[in-house]
């Protein structure tokens, strides 16, 4: 096989990855000769088709070569993860001690002791004490299930139901919630246990079934959609996830239709944060330069093109030139000055303007946000919860009516060009009634959010930071 031939079924590979016909990217994986693949990106590639298809003895053995050629946390993780899906434990638990000595501080380690844990059918104490320690650091939806899983199968009736609970109000819309929602109907008598039985991997066609017909009253119409995961229910990882379920106009089941996340972050990419910033800020740089950094080098080979972009150096309170006609008049400026900005701690209402279509990105520096804002004591609260929800789920809302369930909390409004003007005017009076004690920002891809403040003077003069990602 060319060259030129393998090249090209690199790329078939990765989009029927995309695409998720796994089927078929293994059988193009399965005409390549791994012995003969060099480069790491490609065997990563082949790694993550096997993994896709359950093959994991086979994704684990590309795995073993990347670590040999690449020691990198991130390898680690992802090798370790797949020694206990092989149930290979004694090499799992000898991989995490090497593991602990890269990271000693971050979620992920917290992970893979629960994986480990939970494979060599640890009692229940050990990993509700696992999944607690999780919940510390960071509220992830997925271990958060699974707490509340070990909670009902410990007997822990009430912890169960505040944790389902809980859920519900920061996760709702998507497979997970749903679950949660009906284990705590359990407990509330509303649904049988047979309906409830399968509290696994995916819901069952019968209580699939069961929340479109009898879910859909309560949100006034409309089946629940299936979920995908992460961020518009397109990126597959343990996620924040809202839908469009037309909502009654109470705080609960407006909290129902709010993804909450915690504000301690693992490992992400806030691109163009430049040295000498204030102390505040440097552990974002940090974060940065593990991301962009020689890690990444070497397992792509260079930079891509959107990373050396994000990577160069900026002139302070730059004014970006990529925008629209719309947002030429728009102070738009870069994730730096925003974030020196917040830290120096000026006492003035922060409402943002974030011009990011890339989920990854925008969300990561949502996070950043929060935790800036807690730093400076922002609102006087210790933990800001952030609030996502997409424009046109809460054009169907009176935000006014949920003021108690937002103040002290970060409103992140996906899609924000496409509220109403209703939406706009009620965010315009929330603004003005409570300023200072909430953060609105508002996301959505450059030019039609710059449209927006074209027409929206007053919603424009509310913004302190216009931002582009």
């Amino acid at each position: 096989m060319g060259k030129y031939e393998t090249t090209l079924k690199y790329v078939q590979m990765g989009k029927y990855l995309d695409e998720k016909k796994y089927d078929k990217a293994l059988s193009l994986a399965q005409d390549i000769d791994i012995e003969k693949v060099k480069e790491l990106p490609d065997l990563k590639l082949m790694a993550e088709v096997y993994i896709a298809n359950e093959v994991y003895g086979k994704a684990k053995d590309i795995y073993k070569t990347i670590y040999n050629e690449l020691s990198t946390r991130r390898i680690l993780y992802k090798l370790i993860s797949l020694c206990i899906k092989c149930e290979d434990i004694k090499e799992a638990e000898n991989l995490y001690q090497i593991y602990l000595l890269k990271d000693s501080s971050s979620i992920d380690r917290l992970i893979l002791k629960y994986e480990l844990d939970k494979a060599k059918d640890a009692d229940t104490e050990v990993l509700i004490r696992d999944l607690e320690d999780i919940k510390e650091i960071e509220y992830i939806e997925e271990w958060a299930y699974e707490l509340a899983k070990l909670y009902h199968k410990a007997g822990y009736i009430d912890e169960c139901i505040s944790e389902c609970h809980s859920i519900n109000v920061w996760f709702a819309g998507g497979e997970i919630a749903n679950k949660a929602k009906l284990l705590k109907m359990h407990y509330d008598g509303n649904v049988s246990d047979e309906v409830i039985e399968d509290f696994q991997e995916s819901i069952s066609k019968d209580i699939s079934s069961f929340i479109n017909k009898e879910m859909s009253e309560e949100f006034q119409g409309g089946e629940l959609e299936e979920p995908s995961a992460e961020i518009e229910a397109e990126v597959n990882e343990p996620a924040l996830e809202i839908e469009d379920e037309v909502s009654t106009a109470s705080v609960e089941v407006f909290a129902e239709n709010v993804s909450g996340i915690d504000t301690e972050l693992t490992d992400n990419i806030i691109s163009g944060i430049m040295d000498g910033i204030s102390t505040a800020v440097a552990d974002i740089e940090n974060e940065v330069s593990e991301e962009i950094s020689k890690e990444e080098v070497q397992e792509e080979g260079v930079l891509s093109e959107e990373q050396e972009i994000k990577a160069t150096p900026i002139e302070e309170a730059e004014v970006r030139p990529n925008v629209s006609k719309y947002g030429r008049e728009l102070p738009y400026t870069h994730v730096k000055s925003l974030f020196r900005g917040i830290a120096s701690g000026e006492e003035f209402p922060i409402n943002i303007a974030l011009a990011a279509s890339e989920p990854t990105y925008y969300l990561t520096i949502v996070k950043k946000i929060t935790k800036e804002l807690q730093n400076i004591g922002y609102m006087n609260e210790p933990k800001i919860k952030i609030a996502k929800i997409g424009a046109e789920m809460l054009n169907t809302l009176n935000i006014e009516d949920q003021i108690d369930e937002l103040l002290g909390s970060c409103v992140m409004i996906e899609g924000a060009s496409k509220m109403n003007p209703q939406t706009i005017n009620g965010i315009i009076r929330i603004l003005d009634v409570y300023p200072g004690q909430l953060v609105v920002i508002l996301v959505d891809d450059e030019e039609p959010l710059s449209k927006m403040f074209f027409k929206e003077e007053i919603l424009k003069n509310k913004i302190k930071y216009f931002v582009t990602v």
